[in-house]
């Protein structure tokens, strides 16, 4: 009986240790609506709808590729693509920086220089740095703030009702 106890605990465990990381599934939630409220240039709307994620955060990336499975931006696909390096981010959409590589935000920006891509972030500051987008906690709460004229230099256009939802970062 004790070894039976023994095998079912050890067999939740690993349920048990990954608990679900509710931030990653309202960024998640939140970059797909990024999705519907950016508009893009037009040549932007051809082929798969790319999401980068620049950093190892594997929760956001599972839940990213599973809003993929089911959703689309149009008649895109999303795709969904990890970059480890700054040499290998390529022409993306959103591309989201993990908080753990927000010291490399100037070295990306300057990477995307001409692309048109919306930089999503998650640390204090960084909309004020050259990110369009950065998530931040407020009262245990995922929230969020918006750089109008970041996302104007990728030649990007936010909805009002998206600006209207965050806080704006003049």
């Amino acid at each position: 009986m004790m070894l039976l106890l023994m095998f079912i605990v050890s067999a939740a465990t690993p349920k048990i240790m990954r608990a679900v990381d509710t931030h990653a599934k309202v960024k998640t939630i939140f970059i797909y609506n990024f999705s519907k409220y950016i508009e893009w240039p037009v040549a932007m709307h051809e082929g798969d709808f790319v999401v980068g994620i620049y950093g190892d955060y594997p929760a956001i990336y599972e839940e990213l590729t599973k809003m993929a499975r089911s959703k689309k931006v149009g008649s895109q696909n999303f795709k969904i693509v990890k970059y480890n390096s700054i040499s290998d981010i390529r022409k993306c959409h959103i591309l989201y920086i993990v908080s753990d590589r927000s010291k490399e935000l100037p070295k990306v920006i300057a990477k995307l220089k001409g692309k048109n891509t919306l930089i999503v972030t998650d640390s204090e500051g960084l909309a004020r740095r050259g990110a369009a987008i950065n998530f931040y906690n407020f009262q245990s709460k995922q929230r969020m703030e918006i750089n109008p004229k970041n996302i104007q230099k990728y030649k990007l256009k936010v909805s009002g009702q998206l600006l209207a939802l965050s806080k704006v970062i003049k």
